[in-house]
């Protein structure tokens, strides 16, 4: 189990949790009786109270989840201010591989090509370079 504590070692919350990430902005992905929450700094739930079936993390202003357990089941960007679904995007889908966000864009693949979304999921750099579909999700090998 794992607990958020104080600079004492005192707990914060009365829950231990299956899995827990660093708090974002003042959102934490967390784990908890089967289920995964965003929470906040005081230990409250957020958005959805009866959990997502997975929380993949916070960049940007937007929270990543399946809403179904099931392998090949859709993810769904929600907007981390007030919990609305951004977009939800197929499990087959390129678009949005990276899930990360920053200055409001996510690199994205059409057609082995990268370009860039914004959280509208509106081209804002049209995908032109051919590449392997590896350096959309991952940068250069070297490191750029």
């Amino acid at each position: 189990k794992v607990y958020y504590i104080d600079e004492k070692g005192n707990p914060l919350f009365d829950k231990a949790f299956d899995r827990a990430s660093l708090f974002v902005d003042g959102v934490a992905c967390v784990e908890w009786d089967g289920r995964h929450y965003f929470m906040d700094e005081k230990g409250n739930f957020l958005f959805n109270k009866e959990g997502y079936a997975e929380v993949y993390g916070i960049s940007d202003g937007v929270g990543w989840v399946r809403k179904e357990i099931a392998t090949y089941s859709p993810r769904t960007a929600i907007d981390m201010k007030n919990g609305n679904e951004l977009f939800t995007v197929p499990y087959s889908d390129n678009l949005f591989k990276s899930m990360t966000f920053s200055e409001g864009l996510v690199i994205s693949e059409k057609e082995y090509k990268c370009g860039f979304l914004n959280k509208q999921v509106e081209w804002v750099i049209q995908p032109e370079r051919r590449v392997l579909p590896i350096y959309c999700s991952i940068g250069r090998p070297d490191g750029g």
